[in-house]
């Protein structure tokens, strides 16, 4: 196999993972109080209805990853993008993790 296919394949299932981390750290801590959503149009979106805010927030990043995929050979900035991504997440995942862990 292609260690570039198999490279992006395993950073895009690095990034699903991640942001259902998020996804499942956000809806907990929204759901009781522990946090709030600082990204206005998510806020909106759980205030307006917390399922499709899950709905969103799970379509919206396979849809990306599914776009990232085919984008991958075309574009040379996409495995950058992909990297940041993954960075940004890890982030976002220590973030929920302090936060939580006081809980």
């Amino acid at each position: 196999m292609n260690t570039k296919v198999l490279n992006i394949n395993s950073n895009l299932r690095v990034l699903y993972i991640l942001n259902f981390l998020d996804l499942i750290c956000s809806y907990t801590g929204l759901k009781y109080g522990y946090i709030t959503e600082t990204n206005p149009i998510m806020d909106s979106i759980y205030k307006y209805n917390p399922l499709f805010f899950v709905l969103f927030k799970a379509l919206g990043t396979l849809l990306c990853i599914l776009l990232i995929n085919l984008l991958y050979d075309k574009k040379k900035w996409v495995p950058v993008t992909v990297f940041v991504l993954n960075m940004s997440y890890v982030y976002i995942t220590f973030l929920h993790y302090s936060i939580l862990k006081r809980i």
